[in-house]
């Protein structure tokens, strides 16, 4: 297997992939528009 495949792997389920979709992206918060 490749380093590259090997830490995508080793990353949690709430990667940064899954992590947008769960949360909303921090620096679109509508208190601070």
């Amino acid at each position: 297997l490749s380093p590259a495949r090997a830490s995508q792997r080793s990353l949690p389920p709430f990667g940064p992939r899954r992590r947008p979709r769960l949360a909303p992206p921090c620096h679109h918060r509508p208190s601070d528009a």
